[in-house]
């Protein structure tokens, strides 16, 4: 009793490359019933969150989630219910290999968005940009175990989608680079290191002539990548070794 509660808007994730729509949310009049049942039961309805998809380039995903959210606020207020919170959730996204959106131009456009919707401001207004803040924090060192050439060139790295590249699985493109210089530039099949089919990590990246015992550096990995990581096939997680 009295503990404070808020609910989900679904809005949509399109232009995100990690959606996190199919899952979680509800439509307005659907939240509006759950805050009305919390209120009902003895809890604080408290506010409204949604969530735009992770490593999000698309506004108009802000701008939906923002306009519905209001909508929600105005029918609560309306039904007896003052909320508190708005929460914006996470989709702040860093550059792999594109160039994404930029913080600045994200928090410019939400900013005139809560303006122009909220006319008197929530009291608490939260954001969750977990990635935009450590993507680019971290570098996965790797090392080439082996080559070979079959349908195209193909590598395999001493790590994998198992051992930290789990959102390849998702479309996460990480970038790359070797520090082996004055060799021919070829197109890769960057595999992993266990034996599971699925261990690919990248199709199409164009890295100098590698040779085995060589260095791949693995950019943009500081978000969900030692998180995700496990001993699976008994090869163990990435060391974490801060510079």
């Amino acid at each position: 009793p009295r503990a404070r509660v808020y609910v989900r808007l679904i809005v949509p994730n399109e232009g995100s490359d990690w959606p996190l729509t199919n899952k979680f949310g509800v439509d307005v009049d659907t939240a509006l019933e759950l805050l009305e049942y919390a209120k009902y039961q003895g809890l604080i309805p408290y506010g409204i969150t949604f969530h735009v998809g992770s490593q999000c380039n698309n506004l108009k995903n802000w701008f939906i989630g923002i306009k519905t959210s209001w909508e929600l606020w105005e029918k609560a207020i309306y039904r007896g219910i003052k909320l508190t919170m708005l929460n914006l959730g996470g989709g702040i996204p860093i550059n792999y290999q594109y160039e994404s959106l930029s913080i600045g131009d994200i928090g410019s456009y939400i900013e005139a968005l809560l303006k122009k919707y909220f006319l008197i401001k929530p009291v608490e207004i939260q954001i969750e940009p977990g990635r935009g803040i450590v993507g680019d924090a971290g570098v996965l060192v790797s090392s080439v175990i082996g080559k070979t050439i079959k349908d195209s060139h193909w590598i395999y790295l001493d790590t994998g989608v198992f051992n930290g590249l789990a959102e390849v699985l998702g479309g996460i493109n990480y970038p790359m680079y070797s520090d082996t210089i004055n060799k021919d530039i070829i197109q890769y099949t960057i595999a992993g290191v266990s034996c599971d089919s699925m261990d690919i990590i990248s199709k199409n990246t164009y890295l100098p002539e590698l040779d085995v015992g060589d260095r791949v550096y693995i950019m943009a990995a500081g978000a969900y990548t030692t998180v995700y990581a496990a001993n699976f096939n008994g090869f163990g997680m990435p060391e974490v070794v801060f510079v």
